[in-house]
């Protein structure tokens, strides 16, 4: 059995087994933006296909939400241009409800950076328990 990437073929032509590729493919080209949230861009078969659908689709832009606003990956920087590839310095919490409500919910943002603080109160409590 072949896990992860290694499975699908190295070819833009779907094959027995990746009908997820196809299903992919073919929602690709109804979008006009894809928002990328929590990916890492470490899988060539998708990044395959997200690069394809924006050299197919002239009008599919792409956001990508990354607290850590890290570099456009290599596959789709050819089409970072034109405000085609946005980024969201931002986690998923944030993003969503600046999509539902078109504004940046200050309070929300606050209470998550405490909610931070807590986890790391919390994991340092246990290890030092577990030492």
């Amino acid at each position: 059995m072949l896990t992860g990437g290694r499975k699908y073929s190295r070819t833009s032509k779907i094959k027995e087994g990746e009908e997820k590729l196809q299903i992919f493919d073919d929602a690709l080209r109804r979008l006009d933006q894809l928002t990328i949230i929590g990916y890492g861009f470490g899988d060539d078969h998708i990044n395959f296909r997200i690069s394809n659908a924006l050299l197919v689709n002239g009008n599919l832009n792409v956001v990508i939400v990354d607290p850590f606003c890290t570099e456009t990956p290599d596959c789709i920087k050819q089409f970072d241009y034109d405000s085609r590839i946005r980024r969201a310095a931002c986690g998923a919490a944030h993003w969503m409800e600046y999509c539902v409500g078109g504004k940046w919910n200050v309070e929300q943002m606050n209470a998550l950076k405490e909610n931070c603080k807590l986890r790391t109160e919390v994991r340092e409590r246990v290890q030092s328990q577990l030492k």
